[in-house]
């Protein structure tokens, strides 16, 4: 008889089995992960709290200052270049949500359509 596959490993196999933790250890793990907290927030978290910031402020922001209350928002830290890059785009859309008033300072649309001073 001859044998293919992993049939005719059974000794690697085996071996490979203990030094993962068999399969036990691999579907423990997979259960462990799952119960962990989410480290990154929700699609879309970032870019609404972003527009909420703004909206409240009524005035021009820097980015620095918007990540900075982001971060306070969602209680974790918050890249500048995703709030920056988020910014970017938005100020540069078919239908602008972010009014960009110069480099680095931008304010929501709404407060730019009501006529708020910077």
């Amino acid at each position: 008889m001859r044998l293919t596959g992993a049939l005719s490993n059974l000794d690697v196999s085996d071996s490979l089995d203990a030094a993962v933790g068999g399969k036990r250890g691999i579907a423990a793990s997979v259960a462990t992960r799952s119960s962990r907290p989410r480290l990154r927030p929700r699609l879309g978290a970032i870019q609404g709290t972003i527009l909420n910031v703004l909206d409240e402020a009524g005035r021009a922001v820097g980015a620095r200052e918007v990540r900075d209350l982001v971060e306070t928002r969602l209680q974790q830290p918050v890249s500048l270049d995703t709030v920056s890059s988020f910014l970017s785009v938005a100020s540069r859309a078919r239908r602008p949500a972010v009014h960009k008033i110069k480099r680095g300072l931008y304010r929501s649309q709404s407060s730019s359509a009501a006529g708020v001073q910077t």
